[in-house]
This record gives structure tokens, C-alpha cells and sequence, in this order.
């Protein structure tokens, strides 16, 4: 084992390895020393993921009423709160729901990017039909 071994609930079925995960991968049953709850936070910044996640809903909260409006000028400033969406989302912990705070905002987010997606699209088409005719 090396830095940078990832560690992960036991929420995964069995069945559901693929047969080349489970050839490229080991596999460990660990439980923590201390006595009582397993504190989340302490292996997961799942508070600062969260509130970075708000953040980011409120950033693409605004884009979706710029691209229903069809804004071509909106496309450059959207697609960069879109990227740094992106860019949190493969940082989300993907915990199981046992383990995260009440009011996480991952599903949320990923709401919002796949309608932020739909418009954005939507959007840039028109202006590119827009700049052939």
C-alpha cells in the first residue's frame, strides 16, 4: 500500500464489483479504534464540501434564468461556474446517506449542473445557427 489509498464505506454489494475492479483491487474490513461513532468529518471534509456546494448552487441558480433567456454573452461566465462545479463534484465524498449531514447538497448540485447542462447547449446551438445565417 502507498499514499494516496483511498478509503470507503462498506456500502457496495459484493455482486456489484466489476469483474476488473475486483481484479485490480484489494479489499479491507477496518473498523476504527475509538470507542463510539465513527466521526465522519474527522475522514471526510464533508462541511466545507457542503458549503463550497451551496455556493455553487447559488452560482448556477443564476445561470440557468441568463441561458433560458438565450444570453450568448452569459455562455463565457456560465461555462466558468460550470467548471468549477465539475471540478468540486469529483471531490464529493459519494458517502452513503447514513453518513452524511441532513442537508447535503449533492444531489442538488448535480440537479442543477444537468439543467445548467440542457440550457447551456440550448443556448450555444442558437447562437451558432445564429452566426451561420
Amino acid at each position: 500500500l502507498r499514499s494516496g489509498v483511498w478509503l470507503r464505506p462498506d456500502n457496495l454489494p459484493a455482486a456489484a464489483v466489476p469483474a476488473p475492479v475486483a481484479e485490480q483491487c484489494a479489499f479491507f474490513v477496518g473498523r476504527p479504534d475509538e470507542a463510539g461513532d465513527l466521526d465522519v468529518a474527522a475522514l471526510f471534509a464533508v462541511h466545507e464540501w457542503a458549503a463550497t456546494a451551496h455556493e455553487l448552487l447559488g452560482g448556477l441558480a443564476a445561470t440557468h434564468g441568463w441561458l433560458r433567456d438565450r444570453d450568448a454573452e452569459a455562455l463565457g461566465e456560465t461555462f466558468v461556474i460550470a467548471a468549477a462545479t465539475t471540478r468540486h463534484l469529483t471531490l464529493d465524498p459519494l458517502l452513503p446517506k447514513q453518513l452524511l449531514p441532513a442537508d447535503w447538497p449533492g444531489s442538488a448540485l448535480r440537479q442543477s449542473y444537468d439543467t445548467y447542462q440542457r440550457d447551456f447547449a440550448r443556448t450555444w446551438r442558437a447562437w451558432y445557427r445564429s452566426t451561420l445565417a
